[in-house]
């Protein structure tokens, strides 16, 4: 475990990823009055799916780390927040590494992803940064939650296997993977 962080080429690519998602997240993002939709979860799968589970995750956490530092958010940084990151982490690498990448893995990867994560804990997260009741945080979040699977859904139908063949193809040939 943790062999690959010997790797420069390993490191430099997880740092690509860290960069990726922190632009995304705070400068490609569509920011509504109070929910903010970004294409991190594309940078989050192409992660997931071309590095080593471990390298994944700590770049995940990183990102979110770094991101929080140089970007705080309105409520401050939040812990358990990380975990949601590391859950996606798994879920994608589950599908998306060790499955064949099609529409139907990338369908049951988002709905599990977004029930997990988006709607069951961050409304706990949430629930407990603002003292409202779990359910409600439930039911406020499920619109918006929907909305993204769908967007998610898309996204990653469109064009996931694509880039996914083509940085693959690049990693292999830079000795990364």
């Amino acid at each position: 475990m943790f062999k690959s962080l010997k790797n420069v080429r390993m490191i430099t690519t997880m740092a690509i990823f860290i960069a990726l998602t922190i632009i995304f997240s705070n400068f490609l993002a569509i920011t509504f009055i109070d929910r903010k939709f970004s294409f991190t979860f594309l940078i989050t799968a192409l992660m997931a799916s071309l590095l080593p589970l471990d390298m994944s995750i700590i770049a995940a956490i990183l990102a979110d780390i770094i991101g929080n530092m140089i970007f705080p958010t309105p409520g401050g940084f939040y812990p358990p927040f990380i975990l949601n990151k590391i859950v996606t982490v798994f879920i994608y690498y589950y599908f998306f590494q060790k499955k064949p990448i099609n529409v139907k893995n990338i369908i049951i990867a988002v709905v599990i992803n977004v029930i997990i994560t988006s709607i069951l804990m961050t409304s706990l997260w949430v629930s407990q940064l603002t003292g409202n009741p779990y359910f409600t945080q439930i039911v406020l979040r499920l619109p918006t939650s929907i909305l993204n699977m769908i967007l998610n859904m898309i996204v990653l139908s469109l064009i996931f296997k694509r880039l996914h063949l083509i940085l693959k193809k690049k990693l292999k040939n830079s000795k990364v993977i």
